[in-house]
């Protein structure tokens, strides 16, 4: 069953999702949330890494090579408070890509890691620039145990056939990988689906990166990283999910990529008022990237996505939105693949990681395991 074109249990999903505040380095409740939704289901393992990435496992009677992995990220761009001295400053330190233009003053509101309230808010004054490490001032004190902030943005409405909420980046990557994980063990599917719930992408991947040192290795099976990707060029919102070639750094694996779009074309067989778009997406680089790099055979899905990085028009700041058809066509899609895709065959190697992302892993995992304590 569908709601306002999207599925029951994904919009339930997503919902929860969207009242729990995130920021890099501040993944704990949306990450105590999978938790909650996956734990105890049938066929379900649930295991953290010591980085605190989540690593979720489906498996029940799979055919011969029909297992597959999803990634997607559990952090948003957004403001830390790291130590006494930036609270003694009002002085934060905002993580992620934004424009310098987006930083006018605007509201903010401010969080920790025991409750998805806002504890308060505060006033953006300025940025400054001069450093790697981007400081925004504020106005006032901090509230008490305030860690964290996010833009004082909407948080899950539905409009026609959108979702608009202060993060949809990387939302609907995570809220489709639990609705799925749910919905096969729900259905006692056959198959196998590795679910990665990463942290701290939006600085580098450092989630993806640490995953590569989780022991068990994860097998050499395709990995799709999920996102939403900025509405640009020829990526229009509402003309179906995006089958991505690649990004701004890559150009994923052509088997793989053949394979989700053979999986596209059936469904347009039993469905042929489905659609999809087929596009290189060059804003930016995503986390396939990084598996591909160390030997996985990678490919990569989204949608398009307004507002990217909360980035409006005029230099706003605003909500991202996504089209409720093009995230059921991606749901869509990976049941297919989950549950009745032949299955993807490809040959094993495994090359390390080399140059700069090999310097970016050496830079995380010191700062991913600094955190860890929180998901204790």
């Amino acid at each position: 069953m569908t709601v306002m074109g999207l599925d029951e249990r994904l919009k339930a999903v997503a919902v929860a999702l969207a009242h729990l505040p995130t920021a890099p380095y501040h993944e704990h409740q949306i990450r105590a949330e999978a938790v909650r939704q996956l734990q105890g289901l049938p066929h379900v393992k649930l295991r953290q890494d010591r980085y605190g990435n989540l690593i979720a496992h489906y498996r029940n009677r799979p055919q011969r090579g029909q297992a597959l992995a999803l990634v997607a990220h559990l952090d948003h761009p957004g403001f830390s408070i790291p130590d006494a001295t930036f609270r003694k400053r009002k002085c934060a330190e905002f993580l992620g890509g934004v424009a310098p233009e987006y930083f006018q003053p605007q509201s903010v509101l401010f969080f920790n890691r025991k409750s998805p309230a806002p504890l308060g808010a505060g006033t953006l004054q300025r940025v400054d620039w001069s450093q790697p490490q981007k400081k925004a001032y504020f106005n006032e004190p901090f509230p008490k145990d305030a860690e964290f902030g996010m833009w004082d943005l909407p948080v899950a409405r539905f409009a026609n056939d959108r979702f608009i909420n202060r993060n949809c980046d990387d939302l609907v990557g995570a809220a489709t990988i639990i609705a799925l994980l749910a919905d096969l063990s729900r259905s006692d599917a056959r198959g196998e689906v590795y679910g990665l719930l990463t942290r701290a992408e939006e600085v580098g991947f450092h989630g993806a990166l640490a995953i590569l040192k989780a022991s068990p290795a994860l097998p050499r099976i395709p990995i799709l990283s999920l996102e939403t990707s900025n509405a640009r060029g020829f990526a229009k919102i509402g003309a179906g999910p995006i089958l991505r070639v690649g990004d701004r750094t890559s150009i994923f694996t052509p088997s793989v990529t053949a394979w989700m779009q053979a999986g596209l074309e059936e469904i347009k067989k039993k469905q042929p008022s489905a659609v999809y778009q087929r596009l290189l997406m060059g804003g930016g680089t995503c986390e396939a990237t990084v598996f591909q790099q160390a030997g996985y055979p990678a490919g990569a899905l989204c949608v398009a996505l307004k507002n990217y990085h909360n980035m409006g028009l005029r230099s706003r700041i605003a909500a991202e939105a996504v089209s409720l058809a093009d995230w059921q066509g991606l749901y869509a899609l990976l049941r297919y693949l989950a549950m009745e895709a032949t299955p993807y065959r490809a040959p094993a190697v495994r090359p390390k990681l080399v140059g700069r992302l090999a310097a970016m892993q050496k830079e995380a995992l010191p700062k991913l395991q600094a955190t860890r304590h929180y998901f204790k």
